[in-house]
């Protein structure tokens, strides 16, 4: 615990910043477990956030940085989320691709009949 509240609370955001960034790049990169790793890290890092805030006092003022960090912390959010969807949207559209090239590879084999294997045959 820090003996300034308003401080701590500035440092908790200036790393939820640094792992939203961190966050975004892996995103791009489609390393998924390295987004995991990350929102684990953002979630209990929330929890320190909402116990640093507690500690605030309603009285005190926020360094002005404060203002500017959250700001630039939802636009990286919202980028991040829009990233996700536009990544969600490709792998359902590839999905989709292959389901429908299956289903045409189905199809086409059943045009041919099926090819049964030559078994053992006797004549006596």
């Amino acid at each position: 615990m820090s003996a300034n509240p308003a401080a701590e609370l500035v440092e908790l955001y200036r790393r939820w910043r640094e792992l939203t960034a961190d966050e975004g790049a892996a995103i791009a990169s489609e390393r998924w477990s390295r987004v995991t790793e990350l929102q684990a890290q953002k979630s209990e890092l929330q929890l320190a956030v909402e116990q640093a805030s507690a500690r605030v006092p309603a009285e005190v003022r926020l360094p002005a940085e404060f203002a500017a960090i959250l700001r630039e912390l939802v636009a990286m959010e919202s980028e991040n989320s829009r990233l996700l969807d536009q990544k969600l949207e490709t792998a359902r559209s590839e999905q989709a691709s292959l389901d429908r090239s299956g289903h045409n590879l189905r199809r086409l084999r059943g045009s041919y009949g099926q090819v049964r294997t030559a078994g053992w045959q006797s004549y006596s």
